[in-house]
């Protein structure tokens, strides 16, 4: 088992050490980039409906937005 531990302790090290090929910075970035791609749509979307949602209310002054329970 030890003969299988460290060559990828030494190839992980390499990666995420302190004297690191990639810096930590960018494995940071590189994440947050990917995660945001993920998550930007949504914020768009929930955006889009929150002002769909103003306009049909302005429509009817008498309406009120009731939040449903959870």
């Amino acid at each position: 088992m030890e003969a299988y531990i460290d060559p990828v302790y030494a190839w992980v090290s390499a990666l995420v050490g302190p004297h690191a090929v990639i810096p930590g910075w960018a494995w940071l970035a590189g994440l947050t980039m990917i995660f945001w791609g993920v998550l930007a749509p949504g914020f768009a979307a929930a955006r889009a409906r929150e002002a769909e949602r103003e306009r049909m209310l302005s429509r009817h002054p008498g309406l009120k937005y009731v939040a449903p329970d959870r």
